[in-house]
C-alpha cells in the first residue's frame, strides 16, 4: 500500500509540473515586433534620450530663455504638442512633439535659428521628392524621413530598405539625389 501510494504521488506529481508547463507555454504568447507601427514614435524617443550630454542643460524657467528664440519657435511651429528646451554651448536646443514625431530645432545665443530637423513620414514628403526616390528606388521601402530645415534650404534624408540593402538618400530640390550611406545587411 506504500509503495503504490508514494508511486501515485510521483505519477500526480509529473502530470501536474508537465501540465503546468504546457498550459504556460500556451498562455503566454509573444507578440511579433512590428518596426512599421512603433518605428517613428521610437525615432523621436531616441533624438531626445539618445545622450543625456548632448541635450544641455534642461530650462525650466522660460524667464532663461531668449524671448526672440520663443517667438520664432511660435512663429514657425504652431501646432505642438509639447516642448522642452535646453540650454547648449551655443544657444538653445528645443525638442518638440508636432503630430505624432519628435523633433528638434536650434537656435544660436542671440535667438536666431540656426536649423530644424523634422521626422516626416512617407505621406508627408511632397510629391516631386517622392516621386523621385520612387522612379530610381521602386522596390524599395522609405523607412525613416528626416527634413532637415536651414538657411541653405531643406534637403530631406531618406532610409530605404529592401530585403539586402539599407540605403540613405540625401535629395533636395537645387542638386538632387545623392547616395550618402549604402550598406549590405
Amino acid at each position: 500500500m506504500k509503495k503504490s501510494t508514494f508511486f501515485f504521488i510521483v505519477l500526480l506529481s509529473i502530470v501536474i509540473c508537465f501540465h503546468g508547463s504546457l498550459i504556460a507555454q500556451n498562455v503566454i504568447k509573444q507578440s511579433p515586433f512590428d518596426i512599421h507601427k512603433n518605428f517613428h514614435l521610437s525615432m523621436g524617443n531616441i533624438s531626445v534620450l539618445n545622450s543625456p550630454l548632448r541635450m544641455g542643460d534642461l530650462i525650466t524657467n522660460p524667464e532663461d530663455l531668449n524671448m526672440k528664440s520663443i517667438r520664432d519657435f511660435h512663429a514657425r511651429y504652431n501646432h505642438v504638442d509639447s516642448s522642452l528646451w535646453f540650454a547648449i554651448p551655443r544657444g538653445y536646443q528645443v525638442y518638440f512633439i508636432q503630430g505624432e514625431f519628435g523633433n528638434r530645432a536650434i537656435y544660436d545665443k542671440n535667438g536666431s535659428w540656426e536649423y530644424s530637423i523634422i521626422l516626416l513620414d512617407e505621406n508627408s514628403l511632397p510629391k516631386e521628392i517622392r516621386a523621385t526616390i520612387k522612379s530610381v528606388y521602386y522596390d524599395m521601402t522609405i523607412e525613416n524621413i528626416e527634413e532637415i530645415q536651414s538657411f541653405e534650404g531643406v534637403n530631406y534624408f531618406i532610409t530605404l530598405q529592401d530585403k539586402f540593402n539599407i540605403k540613405v538618400v540625401k535629395i533636395n530640390e537645387e542638386t538632387g539625389m545623392t547616395i550618402t550611406q549604402d550598406l549590405k545587411k
